[in-house]
């Protein structure tokens, strides 16, 4: 375990909080890091969240796979603790009442195409008169935040959805829940997650929970130009890699001082290599 040398002394606490759809790739890995450095480096804590609240596509396999690989890397950069976010469900319901309770959420029939015609025709969203007062699982509705924007266009952004007609809350509403209950101050994440910040922005503020910190990590792309990711094919990290090699490419990613990169230790050990990025790191250089 690395000794915390920084004396930052306000209150820090981050998440990484990977997907169970498949197995982690580099760029999870980039950002994973970059949440355990950032903490390290404000003197903090951190835990890893398991997001697996979409049953339609996550798997018990992927989160082990998840788990097993990031125990690995990060025993020397060490986390609180692991959870997974359908452990925490009843959190959903006690929140989503808080907001139907203020006649802040209703049902929403629309489809795709249906939302695509409202906004070329400028019309009235009539949905958002349908207002619920608690929640209900057996909807075959999306079932909305109903947000105080005037405009259409900033309703159809604005009224982030809170739970979806397969039967999941959404990632918007899930993240700003448990990010509330895990008391998170700061949020790492990929760029490809900047527009999230808006919706979640009016969701936090609804509820009246604490504002939190966002930092976003450049995107790595592959050979085509496209981000990294489950969807593209990238490439998992597993336990057979060699993880020094690993860990090394990954740190790579991230944005280094010269006179950091020289220093970077030739020895092949993750404990090493985790030590200088400790020492090394700099927000103002690996943040967008």
């Amino acid at each position: 375990m690395l000794n915390q040398t920084n004396t930052n002394d306000s209150f820090y606490k981050g998440r990484f909080a990977p997907s169970a759809t498949g197995d982690l790739h580099m760029g999870s890995l980039v950002t994973s890091l970059a949440c355990a450095l950032d903490t390290y480096h404000n003197k903090g804590s951190w835990l890893i969240r398991i997001d697996d609240i979409d049953h339609t596509r996550c798997s018990q396999a992927s989160s082990l796979s998840i788990t097993q690989v990031l125990e690995h890397y990060f025993s020397d950069l060490p986390y609180s603790h692991i959870y997974h976010q359908s452990d925490t469900r009843s959190l959903y319901i006690k929140e989503f009442n808080r907001l139907a309770s203020e006649s802040l959420v209703y049902q929403c029939s629309c489809s795709r195409k249906d939302i695509t015609a409202l906004q070329q025709s400028q019309g009235t969203h009539l949905c958002r008169d349908k207002l619920i007062s608690e929640f209900r699982d057996d909807t075959q509705d999306i079932l909305r935040f109903k947000s105080s924007c005037t405009s259409l266009d900033e309703q159809l952004i604005e009224d982030a959805i809170l739970f979806r007609r397969d039967g999941c809350f959404s990632y918007h509403f899930s993240c700003v829940v448990n990010d509330e209950y895990d008391d998170i101050t700061h949020i790492i994440r990929g760029a490809d997650l900047m527009d999230a910040e808006q919706p979640q922005a009016q969701l936090i503020k609804a509820l009246g929970f604490r504002k939190l910190q966002y930092h976003y990590v450049p995107l790595i792309k592959n050979k085509s130009g496209q981000k990294l990711s489950k969807q593209n094919k990238a490439l998992p990290i597993t336990m057979s890699d060699d993880a020094p090699l690993t860990l090394r490419a990954a740190l790579r990613h991230l944005q280094w001082s010269p006179n950091s990169l020289k220093s970077m230790p030739a020895e092949n050990s993750i404990k090493a290599l985790l030590n200088w990025a400790a020492k090394n790191w700099q927000p103002n250089l690996n943040f967008i």
